[in-house]
């Protein structure tokens, strides 16, 4: 899997793993807490992007047509 295939896994991931992480049985100040696991929830939603140049935004589907593109014209002229 190339970079941005890792890094858009991992991301799907982190909002289960926030919940699961067992936050509700912490005996401090649980209020922090919920304050802090529902705050990282509502970022750990929003979807990765990437930027080409700063400038365009691509998804990962996006990013993957492209790779699928220039491997094709690679085959082709090799």
């Amino acid at each position: 899997m190339w970079n941005a295939g890792d890094i858009t896994v991992e991301a799907s991931k982190l909002p289960n793993a926030i919940y699961a992480s067992g936050w509700q049985n912490y005996r401090g100040n649980s209020k922090i807490i919920r304050k802090l696991v529902v705050n990282a929830l509502f970022q750990a939603q929003r979807p990765v992007v990437m930027k080409a140049f700063n400038i365009v935004e691509l998804s990962y589907e996006t990013y993957v047509m492209i790779l699928k593109t220039s491997y094709s014209v690679f085959s082709v002229f090799h």
